[in-house]
């Protein structure tokens, strides 16, 4: 190879790497433990982070829970990377024993469908001490 090939083949593999790193994304989901107990509190998060503004953002079904609180924040900065983020963050409980899924939100992004993993909890009877308590912290209202 000669001297321009070789620098020809950096040119275009620096603007590769730079053009996937302009519009980088991505998309976490999050609970804080796995295990839960009938009652409770399961905290749950969605989040993007995106170089470019997204269309817009379906999110999943979460109809096995009771959704206490539901928050979604929105931030920009033209300065840093990345540029917006946007997060979800939902407390839930569950009413009922077994094992859940939780899908990713699905994050529509000009011509690309963003998603992340699919979570698991799992939920066991709750235990007799601790229903009462679980009911009052279930139900106190939260002012922001």
């Amino acid at each position: 190879m000669t001297f321009s090939k070789i620098q020809r083949l950096v040119s275009v593999l620096l603007i590769l790497f730079l053009a996937c790193n302009i519009y980088s994304q991505t998309a976490n989901s999050s609970i804080d433990r796995e295990n839960y107990e009938v009652g409770d509190i399961i905290k749950l998060t969605f989040e993007l982070r995106s170089e470019i503004k997204h269309d817009s953002t379906q999110l999943p079904d979460l109809s096995n829970f009771k959704v206490k609180e539901q928050r979604r924040l929105h931030s920009f900065n033209g300065k840093s990377s990345p540029k917006y983020t946007e997060t979800y963050n939902f407390e839930l409980r569950a009413e009922k024993t077994g094992t859940y899924k939780i899908k990713s939100p699905l994050y529509y992004l000009k011509d690309k469908v963003l998603k992340s993993k699919t979570l698991k909890i799992k939920v066991t009877p709750s235990t007799n001490k601790n229903k009462k308590t679980k009911e009052k912290e279930f139900t106190k209202t939260q002012h922001f």
